[in-house]
């Protein structure tokens, strides 16, 4: 039996309101055939119809599961297969569910879902970082949040020659990450301050060995590439300093003048370089101050500033110039972050002579009060004084 009100509406989309006016003008006992005699005139034509039949009623949908079935379409399975999770009655779902039976028995399925759509990474939130120590090891906190809204804190001490020396990456609940961070900052001997997300990205990710070179060697370092690998590969920022301090800022001479006080602040105490690395001059400086020689304090001082000039040339040259003025650069933005702006342009400047290839490094006031502090350790090492193992400057753990 063909219902002309139905079989004005095949077509692609009929609108759902005539649908269903022309599906309340038919007997619920005539409904069953109605649908599968348009199903059988019209063919995939009727698809459209019935497949908003099964959107509408309960007894509408258990007669139009049936009439779908006769199509033998893989369009029909997938119209099936899409209403049945909302069909609100038992007797409809049932209906459904045999008719995709049919369907299968036929050999007409309906198409498997497509891939799920790739969880976007993680995104980093917050990060702390602490000063540079006289290793040049810092430690480093980053608080990455999930597609989900959970949070993985991935903490590591990272050193500007080693890499990660230790490290872990594990779930944390944002407050109880800022909670942990507070009880650090209260044990830690160095300041610690809230960095760029991308900074400490950027640094844990190249300290990590992420970009694919030697496996990292420190305990949980492992943990921290695999965290970071989720990222992605990072573009390098800017060092976070640079937000701080403008070009402007740096432009006073005096900066350099009074760069040797930088190895007074708390932050520098441990700056000096390895007592091993300088010991023979030490020795050569401990031997010209207990000479029973007279000699004139100008030829003591131009002796002990040939000293410093052959330290500087030997151990403040090349890469090594441009690793000090990375700590520098570091260390001027935890200065600058703790109420210290002075002493942050102070140790820009330095940072800024030293990666100049133009400037001799022996005019530095802070390069050669560095070598003056290493000497005295060193002698203080030679003289038994001082533990070698206690001031070696070789990156380790805490």
């Amino acid at each position: 039996m063909l219902v002309p009100a139905l079989e004005a509406l095949v077509g692609d989309e009929p609108p759902p309101a005539l649908v269903d006016a022309a599906l309340a003008t038919i007997p619920a006992a005539e409904l069953p055939d109605a649908l599968r005699a348009l199903a059988l005139a019209h063919g995939a034509d009727a698809l459209g119809v019935l497949a908003r039949c099964l959107r509408g009623r309960p007894e509408w949908a258990v007669a139009a599961a049936p009439a779908l079935a006769t199509l033998a379409t893989t369009s029909a399975a997938e119209a099936l297969r899409a209403a049945e999770p909302g069909l609100a009655t038992k007797a409809a779902r049932t209906a459904v569910r045999r008719a995709l039976y049919r369907l299968r028995q036929v050999g007409v399925v309906p198409p498997g879902p497509g891939p799920r759509a790739a969880a976007p990474p993680p995104r980093p939130v917050q990060a702390w970082m602490s000063a540079v120590d006289g290793t040049g090891t810092r430690g480093a906190w980053l608080l990455l949040e999930g597609p989900l809204g959970a949070h993985t804190l991935v903490r590591a001490a990272v050193s500007d020659v080693a890499g990660v020396l230790d490290g872990a990456a594990d779930a944390r609940a944002k407050k109880q990450a800022e909670r942990e961070l507070a009880a650090l900052r209260r044990e830690s001997p160095l300041p610690w301050v809230p960095v760029p997300p991308e900074w400490a990205w950027w640094t844990l990710w190249r300290a990590a060995g992420t970009a694919g070179d030697d496996e990292p060697r420190g305990p949980g370092a492992a943990a921290v590439r695999r965290a970071l690998g989720a990222l992605g590969l990072p573009a390098e920022p800017a060092p976070p300093i640079t937000r701080r301090l403008a070009p402007d800022d740096l432009d006073d001479p005096a900066l350099l003048e009074r760069s040797a006080a930088l190895l007074d602040l708390p932050e520098c105490g441990g700056w000096f370089l390895d007592p091993a690395a300088v010991q023979a001059e030490a020795l050569d400086r401990l031997q010209a101050r207990e000479s029973r020689l007279v000699v004139s304090d100008q030829v003591k001082a131009e002796h002990a500033a040939a000293l410093v000039d052959r330290v500087i040339d030997a151990q403040l040259g090349g890469s090594v110039r441009r690793l000090w003025a990375g700590r520098l650069e570091e260390q001027a933005f935890v200065l600058f972050e703790t109420g210290r702006p002075a002493e942050a342009r102070m140790a820009v400047a330095v940072a800024r002579a030293l990666d100049d290839p133009t400037r001799d490094p022996r005019s530095l006031p802070f390069a050669r009060a560095l070598v003056e502090r290493s000497l005295e350790v060193a002698g203080e090492v030679a003289l038994g004084r001082l533990p070698a193992e206690t001031v070696r400057r070789t990156p380790r753990a805490s």
